[in-house]
């Protein structure tokens, strides 16, 4: 799971007693954690499953044995995983399930990441908070649909820089960015972001004619968001992710 880098205020979370044990409220849960949920289910030596009220932090605990987990029997070490630093949402973390099933005390509300993100920024608010640290260059055939490929022309230009293998999106800015605004558009041009994932710009809307453009208006658009140091690299020319590739 990333980072999401927000205010505590935005979240609308159950109120619960410090001491408690088994979680309690009603609960909005991203649907990755419920993904997480099914891996702990399909365990058979998986003992408790904790869930964050931020709805985005989860861990458990596994007990190959009962006498192994006393004599606290993987209730703390679930916790202990719940609270490990998977984001910077604030929330406390609490029991959501043992090898029998659900039992949080409450509604519990599966949300789409989008719905999450909805939830958690506000509607009117999304655009405003990655703005920051995203850049995008639209041209004359936004949404229109069409293939887009670089040339050799513009994949062995001295600027257009190849990621690393290990090279990913760290901000969830830009991987909001990447998967809701760049790939849902039906003209994908170039998608670049700074050296450490965390800022970045893209192009949409050019045609196959005007590569060397899109090429372009991509890399000024995530230069205007990355440090003057950190030159762009290209992550992905439509749809085709370059991380670890040296050609196209």
């Amino acid at each position: 799971m990333g980072r999401l880098s927000v205010l505590a205020a935005l979240l609308l979370l159950p109120s619960l007693a410090l001491t408690q044990e088994i979680g309690e409220g009603e609960l909005w849960v991203h649907e990755e954690v419920m993904e997480y949920y099914r891996k702990f289910d399909g365990d058979s030596s998986a003992a408790y499953f904790a869930v964050s009220t931020n709805g985005y932090d989860a861990g458990y605990s596994r007990c190959p044995s009962f006498s192994n987990c006393r004599p606290l029997d993987g209730k703390r070490e679930a916790v202990q995983a719940c609270n490990s630093g998977h984001s910077d949402l604030p929330g406390s973390c609490y029991i959501f399930a043992n090898q029998n099933g659900i039992i949080w005390r409450g509604e519990v509300h599966v949300l789409s990441d989008a719905e999450f993100m909805a939830r958690l920024y506000g509607p009117e608010t999304i655009e405003e908070a990655v703005a920051e640290y995203v850049a995008a260059a639209t041209g004359p055939v936004e949404g229109t649909k069409q293939s887009f490929n670089a040339s050799k022309q513009i994949w062995q230009r001295e600027d257009f820089r190849f990621p690393p293998p290990d090279f990913a999106l760290t901000g969830d800015e830009c991987r909001y960015a990447f998967e809701h605004a760049y790939l849902s558009n039906a003209a994908r041009n170039f998608f670049l972001a700074d050296p450490s994932g965390r800022y970045c710009g893209y192009s949409t809307g050019y045609a196959q004619a005007a590569e060397a453009t899109a090429f372009t208006a991509a890399k000024v658009a995530c230069a205007t968001r990355a440090p003057a140091s950190a030159p762009c690299v290209v992550y992905a020319v439509d749809d085709t992710l370059l991380p670890g590739r040296s050609k196209l």
